[in-house]
């Protein structure tokens, strides 16, 4: 009787694991099946159809490469961007023109401007030639790079074209650069900034403050000279400098200046400057008004 109850419970049990595994099977055989159906219309463009089925699944321990990538495109195609973005993470996209175009597409609509050029960065040629073009691919990595203050932005901002980039970037693509280039060079970068924004704050600052210290450099020069040797010949050559070459180069501080007020109203220190600009241009009404100020 005993070994009758043993041999029933080994047949129950058998039968149990052949039905479990049975089922298994076919539950693994269906998502196969919803696999195969959804990369089929994925692969056709009906990516709303494909987009569907690849919803069914509840699980997507199966999916592949190929699987998760024409789902990323298919979720980017039917504007369910946020999933496109989940999916798209799972393998690499490199060289995958239609996989990072979608992901391109879903990211700039969730604005992931910084997830969007981390894929420029790596495939910088593709996104020029094939996704966004030239001046859009330099402007989304020069603008990632600024804002994570990455020095590559060096190399990027002499690439730009478009003003808007230029001037919204020059600050801290100047402040890069700064310690690199002489002064000549630097007041050329900041003449070609003020050309496309009057208004710039940092080329206006370097422009304001290099002529003030040269002016007031070559004043100094010439009043110790002419100290040393105080002649008729060297007033009149101390005389000459003042106005022509020395007076110049104040007025043109001051007008840098004079901007800068306007663009920083709350900047004390720009005031400084000027009060003592207007010293040296022997304009008493000017400095009594600026001192009321500080």
């Amino acid at each position: 009787m005993k070994i009758k109850r043993f041999t029933h419970r080994v047949i129950v049990a058998l039968t149990s694991s052949l039905l479990l595994y049975s089922c298994a099977g076919n539950k693994l055989t269906a998502t196969a099946k919803l696999i195969a159906e959804a990369n089929k219309f994925a692969t056709n463009a009906d990516y709303t159809t494909a987009y569907d089925r690849y919803t069914q699944m509840e699980s997507r321990q199966e999916w592949d490469s190929v699987t998760y990538r024409l789902a990323t495109i298919s979720a980017s195609k039917t504007d369910h961007d946020s999933i496109a973005r989940a999916w798209g993470r799972h393998y690499l996209s490199t060289n995958d023109t239609l996989k990072l175009t979608a992901l391109n597409k879903s990211l700039c609509a969730l604005g992931k401007d910084s997830e969007r050029a981390e894929l420029a960065e790596q495939n910088t040629a593709l996104f020029i030639e094939k996704i966004l073009g030239e001046q859009p691919t330099y402007s989304l990595l020069a603008r990632h790079y600024a804002k994570t203050n990455n020095s590559k932005l060096k190399s990027i901002y002499t690439h730009l074209t478009e003003t808007a980039d230029k001037t919204k970037l020059f600050g801290t693509y100047f402040n890069m650069v700064r310690k690199e280039v002489d002064d000549k060079e630097a007041t050329t970068l900041c003449r070609e900034a003020l050309k496309d924004n009057p208004n710039d704050v940092v080329a206006l600052n370097y422009m304001a403050v290099s002529t003030y210290n040269n002016a007031e450099s070559k004043y100094k020069k010439t009043m110790d000279d002419y100290n040393k040797n105080k002649t008729q010949a060297a007033y009149a050559y101390m005389s000459r400098d003042l106005k022509r070459v020395i007076t110049p180069m104040y007025k043109q501080s001051r007008d840098y200046f004079e901007r800068l007020r306007k663009a920083e109203p709350d900047n004390k220190n720009n005031v400084r400057y000027l009060i003592n600009i207007y010293r040296r241009l022997d304009n008493k009404q000017k400095v009594q008004e600026l001192e009321k100020l500080l």
